[in-house]
């Protein structure tokens, strides 16, 4: 008789115990995503600023310049027109495709369209800029259009099915011979090192 009036407190402790002491998985999962996205990077100074190694999205101006501050690969979702000139700077790093431990420079991306399921572009998006200077080794602008001018101060600069409704510069013949743009893009002003 003892031993059931035991029983009972016990398990009615066991379970409160464990009730209390589940964790809740979906904010697990997000502090993971977190952890994964934002890795330290250390600035000019060696101060430690926060980078995002996933793509970023762009949906308006303030978002824009979040995402070209803090992620290799930017993204718009539509037009943006800004008022500020856009630096893509160099130094950022992703995960490494073959040990995702490891974290690889990269160089950057500029995406100005969207895409279906199948990886197939279904709208193309327009960036208004004063300046879209770029700093960064093989950095990328693919799709869509830019208005406005373009400074180039880094080789290897990639343009992919992209039109830019401005000027491109060079600060250099070396950066100027190293630039690629594709059939499906076009440049409506000069370009020319400056």
């Amino acid at each position: 008789m003892k031993f059931k009036s035991l029983i009972i407190p016990m398990t009615l402790l066991t379970l409160l115990s464990v009730g209390c002491g589940k964790t809740d998985n979906k904010a697990n999962e997000n502090n993971s995503n977190v952890t994964e996205e934002s890795k330290p990077n250390t600035d000019n100074n060696g101060g430690t600023v926060d980078m995002v190694t996933s793509p970023s999205r762009a949906t308006d101006e303030a978002k824009l310049i979040k995402a070209v501050n803090e992620s290799w690969i930017v993204i718009l979702e539509n037009d943006i027109t800004t008022t500020k000139d856009i630096t893509l700077e160099s130094g950022f790093k992703k995960a490494d495709k073959d040990d995702p431990s490891k974290m690889v420079e990269t160089s950057r991306v500029v995406a100005l369209y969207k895409q279906n399921e199948n990886k197939e572009k279904v709208a193309n998006y327009t960036l208004t800029v004063p300046k879209l200077i770029i700093k960064d080794e093989n950095a990328k602008i693919e799709g869509g259009t830019i208005k406005g001018d373009v400074y180039i101060e880094a080789k290897g600069v990639k343009i992919e099915g992209t039109t830019i409704e401005g000027n491109v510069y060079f600060s250099n013949e070396e950066e100027k011979n190293t630039f690629h743009m594709d059939d499906n893009s076009k440049v409506t002003g000069t370009m020319e090192v400056k």
